[in-house]
């Protein structure tokens, strides 16, 4: 479709979200300087794929061993949510003597979400993939993530649970001698609120999904918010997530889904 404005915003009208969306420029000359060669020289030397936090993504080439078939060198991983292509892109459509080479960032929605915006302002989101990529376009943005904008729905809920029951809690104690689990059993109620019920899956499932990868995965949640991104958070940006991370815990016959590690 060549009208992404409409997508868009028929996609936004109708409730949708994006799963996967690759973002891509080429330099169809070679007159850009872009190679496999500019593609190891930035991971290897100059940091060009280093993130602003967390492990370093790894990296893998696929070479064509001469055969002028066409390379690709790749940069982190489909199970991240985020993978870079770097691929001669001409000689994999059959030109062996072509230059073109083509920069290409994978996004999927694993641990974060993907904004209708990366279909209207696809250059800012390859642009602010990785640092090398960053004068592709003068904007740059990232996609928040799931485990961002989750925690920052929990904050508001337990503010207005606070307003709310906040003193009730307080007289419970004061009426059972500070007994903390006999208050919350006489006013827990064993099913989720509907509105954060996706919002509660997706934190369970963030931490499923690390405990299945052993710990090696980092979360993808820890990117510096732009400006843009911190408005629309408001208080939200400077939430500490591991606070909500879930434990397989009973207390008193309840079960404890979030607390403070």
């Amino acid at each position: 479709m060549a009208d992404w404005e409409e997508l868009a915003s028929d996609i936004e009208a109708y409730g949708g979200r994006i799963t996967r969306c690759d973002v891509a420029a080429d330099d169809l000359d070679g007159s850009g300087g872009y190679s496999i060669e500019w593609c190891q020289t930035q991971y290897h030397e100059l940091d060009g794929f280093k993130p602003q936090r967390g492990a370093m993504p790894k990296p893998s080439l696929w070479s064509d061993e001469g055969s002028g078939a066409g390379s690709t060198f790749y940069v982190g991983s489909r199970e991240s949510g985020k993978l870079f292509r770097g691929y001669e892109k001409g000689k994999q459509l059959g030109d062996r003597a072509s230059l073109w080479f083509r920069l290409e960032v994978e996004y999927r929605a694993v641990h974060r979400e993907l904004p209708v915006q990366m279909l209207t302002n696809p250059g800012a989101y390859l642009a602010g993939a990785y640092p090398c990529l960053c004068d592709l376009c003068v904007e740059q943005s990232r996609p928040l993530t799931v485990a961002y904008t989750s925690a920052a729905l929990l904050e508001k809920a337990v503010d207005h649970a606070k307003k709310q029951a906040g003193k009730l809690v307080h007289a419970l104690l004061t009426l059972n001698g500070g007994d903390i689990r006999d208050a919350l059993a006489r006013i827990y109620r064993p099913e989720l609120p509907d509105r954060l019920k996706a919002t509660v899956l997706a934190l369970v499932s963030a931490d499923e999904q690390e405990a299945s990868d052993g710990g090696r995965m980092r979360r993808q949640f820890l990117y510096d918010a732009t400006d843009r991104e911190r408005r629309a958070l408001d208080r939200a940006r400077n939430l500490e997530f591991s606070i909500w991370r879930t434990r397989r815990a009973v207390a008193g016959g309840c079960p404890v889904g979030f607390s403070s590690q």
